[in-house]
């Protein structure tokens, strides 16, 4: 899995984390079959980036989760 801390967050409610969680992964499965064929050396850094920037935009779009939520289940802090 990419992007997600697996310590417990203080503060953010675990069905929100769990869901992130998912989204993450489903998101990395998608997108990672999509572009491993093309992946040259150094490139699995910006994979695992873009993976985590597209699972935080889904997360708050799609879902409608706060970005403070987002971000806490992610491991960043957006103050």
């Amino acid at each position: 899995m990419v992007g997600i801390k697996t310590d417990i967050q203080v503060g953010l409610p675990s069905a929100n984390r769990v869901l992130c969680h998912s989204v993450n992964r489903v998101t990395e499965e998608m997108l990672g079959v999509v572009q491993e064929t093309g992946l040259r050396r150094g490139d699995g850094r910006r994979q695992r980036c873009q993976i985590r920037q597209i699972s935080m935009y889904l997360c708050h779009v799609v879902l409608g989760l706060p970005q403070q939520e987002v971000a806490s289940a992610f491991g960043y802090d957006r103050s």
